[in-house]
């Protein structure tokens, strides 16, 4: 059964958007070598604290953080860590789930750090253009 959305309820979901949006536009100016997967998760559980939400991953199956930081071949749901510090090349992809008001928005999104070669930059190129496609 699909349930229809009410306008109001379509306006708190696109709320909850708003502040996954916000996490992605802090972090992504600090993604850079050196900053370690846990800061990141930090600055981006702050955001969403801070915003009002809530991050249900956190806890979830006894998950430790509320969000999932995955670098290079860890596919996806890497757990956050301060031992896991970003290097010059690496990719990285944040998923974050944030609730806001009772409705929760879902993102990921993945970043290039500092200067990546080009077979790097050709295959998160392909990756998001494929994820337009499948949009379509």
């Amino acid at each position: 059964m699909i349930i229809v959305k009410s306008p109001r309820e379509i306006e708190l979901m696109k709320e909850a958007g708003k502040l996954v949006a916000k996490v992605f536009e802090t972090v992504e100016p600090l993604i850079r070598p050196g900053i370690s997967t846990y800061e990141i998760n930090e600055i981006a559980e702050r955001v969403i604290y801070e915003g009002g939400g809530s991050c249900p991953c956190k806890g979830y199956y006894d998950y430790p953080a509320g969000t999932c930081v995955s670098v290079n071949e860890t596919l996806i749901h890497g757990i956050p860590s301060k031992k896991i510090k970003l290097q010059d090349g690496d990719i990285v992809s944040l998923d974050v789930v944030a609730c806001l008001k009772g409705y929760c928005a879902d993102a990921t999104r993945t970043f290039m750090v500092g200067t990546c070669k080009d077979n790097v930059k050709q295959i998160v190129q392909v990756c998001k253009d494929a994820f337009y496609e499948g949009i379509k």
